[in-house]
């Protein structure tokens, strides 16, 4: 896992503890626990919520990519949240 602690997060969003966990795994580099928590999620939400999971992550990645590629400054306070994605092979924060 990433070593993020959502834990004390708030939100309305239906399962959104599930859906923490399982981003949290896909951002992460272990694949016994990522087959464990997708494997629940289908279980619970079944593979179409799994599908939409897996888009909105991507989203969120090719967002930053591409802010990235154009020289957008990735803003301190988001490095931290987003080191996981920035640990990438391939993936470089620009220095401005």
């Amino acid at each position: 896992m990433s070593g993020k602690d959502f834990s004390e997060t708030v939100s309305n969003v239906p399962h959104a503890d599930l859906l923490k966990r399982f981003t949290l795994e896909v951002l992460g580099d272990d694949e016994l626990k990522l087959d464990n928590i997708r494997n629940e999620l289908v279980a619970e939400l079944g593979s179409e919520a799994l599908v939409d999971t897996c888009a909105v992550i991507a989203q969120f990645e090719i967002v930053n990519r591409i802010a990235d590629s154009t020289g957008i400054p990735l803003d301190d306070s988001l490095e931290g949240a987003l080191s996981a994605g920035l640990a990438m092979p391939g993936v470089k924060k620009k220095e401005i």
